[in-house]
């Protein structure tokens, strides 16, 4: 919850960047050989613009968390340029909120809003 949605949105309204319009995290899953991951990340990048002066990239929030992933990356596309979000914890919390509530809502669900309360952990 550090904001990738909005910048997905601005990323995809500028015109020197195509990305993905929904997360794209094919490179994750370490259950899967290099090489399957490597297609299923060229199946996600073809479907953007071919051009090469466009800027391309996918969303995948959950990209950094092993080493594994950033090396499919290097070795898919060595000049590759991450951006990482980091958040405040409580900016965090209220970005997870509001995107439960936002998700409930969008979806005409009959779900209540949650509570806080429900959303916190409790040990």
């Amino acid at each position: 919850k550090c904001g990738t949605t909005t910048l997905l949105y601005a990323f995809a309204s500028h015109n020197e960047t195509d990305i993905s319009k929904t997360e794209k995290c094919v490179i994750l899953n370490a259950q899967i050989s290099d090489t399957v991951a490597i297609n299923r990340l060229d199946d996600a990048l073809g479907d953007l613009n071919p051009n090469r002066k466009i800027k391309r990239g996918i969303k995948c929030p959950s990209g950094i968390k092993n080493a594994r992933s950033l090396e499919r990356i290097h070795n898919h596309s060595p000049n590759t340029k991450l951006i990482i979000g980091v958040r405040h914890p409580v900016l965090f919390f209220q970005s997870y909120y509001n995107y439960r509530v936002t998700e409930i809502h969008d979806l005409d669900s009959s779900e209540s809003i949650p509570s806080i309360e429900s959303l916190v952990g409790k040990k």
